[in-house]
Parts: structure tokens; C-alpha cells; sequence
């Protein structure tokens, strides 16, 4: 994974970060190219021989439940109702880009990634802390998308935390754009002042960059032993 350096983000992260008098926000607005490099291929080779999978295309390996609807749910009381969304798959696939935003406060210490203990993907769509049922959101994930996932992670974050190690359920699949708009900008609302007047320019960047509404959208609800009592959610 490469990196893409882009001024406009770099302003909008700024931006961000400075944009809350009662809490130290760090925000990562990030894009990368998907393609591999020798060492990643190398790693790929290695993922491939540890889960014994040599169908690099079949969508065989679990996902996790979607963190966007738990997160709603836990803020609001409220479930979104599962008529009114698809998840994320009913969009077009992806581009060759990849970008993940990321919104936490505090410090890190290194150590190596674990699973969290609250992560969830029980069969019917369940959360286990309440008992409002959503729809079903697990599905599959190809090798190749799973390590695309762990090495975009990894380039980002290491080298703090290893995601090669992951499980595919600690990644979720999250709702088609709208929801998950909706579910961010309620978060940020809380953390970053004034979030409606920076609101706009930052999805016009946005899908300047990936077109979002044409991208599988995934997750991962970092556990809170990797993050402590910090504030966290990565797209």
C-alpha cells in the first residue's frame, strides 16, 4: 500500500484537529493506492499459507456486525429501520483508491492488535448489549480484500499495531453512504465544534477522492484495550 499524498486533505485534517476547545481530537483523513508492494506480496503469500486458503477471490471469511448501526443505536436509542437502508454492497465496487478517517484523542503505546472482547457477529444481527435486533449485516470477505484491509491498517498505524494478526470478524461491513454519514457526522457533532460548518467541504473532498457511493464501506471497531478510555472510530 502506498501513501497518495494529497494537499487538500492535509488542510482538512488540520482543520479538524483544531476544531475542539474540550477535547484533544487526532483525526487521519488518508487515501492509498491498493497495489502491492514486494513485502506485502510476500505477507499475502504468508496469510494465504496460515488460514490454508488458496481462493484468493472467494468471499469465504466472516465479517463482523456493523458498528455504524450499533453506534446509532447506542447514541440516539433508536435502530435504524432495516427497510429504509441496504448495506454497503448494494453499491458499485470499489475503486483502486482506499481512504480511512479516523477521529480519537489521547495517546498510543505500542502493542500488538488484539480482538476486541465487545466485537460482534452473531448470526442473526444481535447486539449482545441490547436488545434491539438489527438486520443481518455479517458477510464474506475474499483473502485478498481481508489483507488489503490489514495492510491499509498497518500502513497508517504501524509500526505501534500489527493487524496482519486480525481475525476477518473483527472488520465489519458498514450500511450503503447515507447511513454512515448520518452515524459520523452525530459522533463528530459531539467532539468537533461547529462540525456543521466544516461538514460540507469535507464529504465534497471526500468524494472528490473515492466517490464513496460507489465503494464497499468497512470498519473496524478498535477494542478499547488497544485504545484505553480514548474515543474511537475508523472507516
Amino acid at each position: 500500500m502506498k501513501l497518495l499524498d494529497q494537499v487538500h486533505l492535509e488542510r482538512l485534517v488540520s482543520e479538524l484537529s483544531g476544531a475542539s476547545k474540550r477535547y484533544n481530537v487526532d483525526v487521519r483523513l488518508e487515501s492509498y493506492s491498493c497495489k502491492m508492494v514486494s513485502e506485502e506480496k510476500r505477507q499475502f503469500k504468508e496469510l494465504c499459507s496460515r488460514i490454508g486458503s488458496d481462493k484468493q477471490d472467494t468471499e469465504s471469511h466472516r465479517l463482523g456486525s456493523s458498528q455504524t448501526l450499533r453506534g446509532l443505536w447506542e447514541m440516539t436509542g433508536q435502530a435504524v429501520n432495516p427497510d429504509l437502508y441496504h448495506m454497503s454492497t448494494a453499491q458499485e465496487q470499489p475503486t483502486t483508491a482506499v481512504t480511512h478517517l479516523s477521529a480519537n484523542s489521547g495517546s498510543t503505546t505500542a502493542k500488538k492488535r488484539s480482538r476486541s472482547n465487545t466485537a460482534s457477529s452473531s448470526d442473526d444481527g444481535a447486539s449482545p448489549s441490547s436488545p434491539t435486533r438489527y438486520k443481518t449485516t455479517a458477510s464474506g470477505l475474499s483473502v485478498k480484500d481481508l489483507f488489503c484491509l490489514m495492510s491499509t491498517l498497518n500502513s497508517c498505524f504501524g509500526p505501534e499495531y500489527d493487524f496482519l494478526s486480525a481475525r476477518s470478524d473483527e472488520f465489519c461491513l458498514e450500511p450503503e453512504l447515507w447511513v454512515v454519514k448520518h452515524y459520523i457526522s452525530q459522533f463528530c457533532s459531539v467532539y468537533v465544534d461547529k462540525y456543521e460548518d466544516i461538514s460540507p467541504e469535507l464529504w465534497k473532498t471526500i468524494e472528490e477522492e473515492i466517490v464513496p457511493s460507489q465503494c464497499l464501506i468497512y470498519s473496524d471497531p478498535l477494542s478499547a484495550d488497544d485504545f484505553e478510555d480514548e474515543m474511537q472510530d475508523l472507516f
